[in-house]
């Protein structure tokens, strides 16, 4: 992709986005801090009222979060996908449009609540699945007009290209225990050299999901942006695709899910 003037702010090359799925202690008590130290920020995906997660017991601390910058992010209340370990009304098979769309204008609504604020918010799709139903009828077209960006799965071509984005669905590049330290520094520089966007989705770090990173990893990621900040803006994933959307003249034009 060719390099664009101006997309990106303060001069800037690139974008990345470091996104992390599921409410986790490990995400309060590592990631954040180690953003933090990288002068960083984040955004946190919360299924609002999935068992298993800190998102309702550790209320006050995702509330200072946010208010040092940190997105919190829609991901359902429930995390519905289809997958073996989801119990059978909670597969996206057992899931209509209507039931869908509810449960995403309820998840909204569970986060301003704990925010205090009703801002626009982003999406990720639970297992980066976008179907509901026995057809496989995707919901993308709702979450468009529900959402003004939403993440998805597993980038074919790991940079996006800025000019050529569904906005209903940007890939991201899964971190996980087959990533090294190496492949992780050569997304970020291929993001720079591309002048695109990278989204990373990350679990957990340090332990606290099946889907992990180690902490060294996540520390290497973040003090690789760090050092490359006066080309690489990082920001999170609703700043960036909302500064996308201004750059290449497509205003979001949804109805919003408050």
């Amino acid at each position: 992709m060719r390099p664009f003037p101006g997309i990106f702010p303060q001069n800037t090359r690139a974008a990345v986005s470091l996104t992390y799925d599921d409410a986790l202690d490990v995400h309060v008590d590592i990631a954040i801090p180690d953003l933090e130290a990288a002068e960083l920020c984040g955004t946190f995906y919360v299924p609002t009222r999935m068992p298993g997660t800190c998102w309702q017991s550790r209320a006050d601390e995702w509330k200072a979060a946010a208010g040092r910058g940190h997105e919190i992010g829609n991901h359902t209340q429930y995390h519905p996908c289809s997958a073996d370990w989801v119990k059978p009304n909670f597969r996206l098979e057992a899931y209509s449009m209507g039931r869908i769309e509810s449960e995403l204008v309820a998840a909204n609504r569970d986060i301003a609540e704990a925010l205090g604020n009703v801002s626009p918010r982003s999406f990720a799709y639970p297992c980066s699945q976008d179907f509901v139903g026995p057809g496989r009828e995707s919901f993308r077209p709702n979450v468009g007009r529900l959402f003004p960006a939403a993440r998805i799965g597993d980038a074919k071509r790991p940079i996006n290209d800025p000019m050529t984005l569904d906005f209903a669905a940007i890939p991201s590049i899964r971190m996980d225990e087959r990533v090294s330290a190496r492949d992780a520094i050569r997304i970020i520089d291929e993001t720079i050299e591309s002048a695109g966007w990278a989204v990373l989705m990350f679990h957990g770090v340090a332990g606290g999901h099946q889907i992990n990173v180690s902490r060294e990893l996540h520390r290497v990621i973040c003090k690789h942006i760090a050092v490359n900040r006066e080309a690489i803006w990082s920001d999170t994933f609703l700043n960036v695709a909302m500064q996308l959307r201004t750059a290449t003249n497509r205003p979001w034009s949804g109805l919003g899910a408050h």
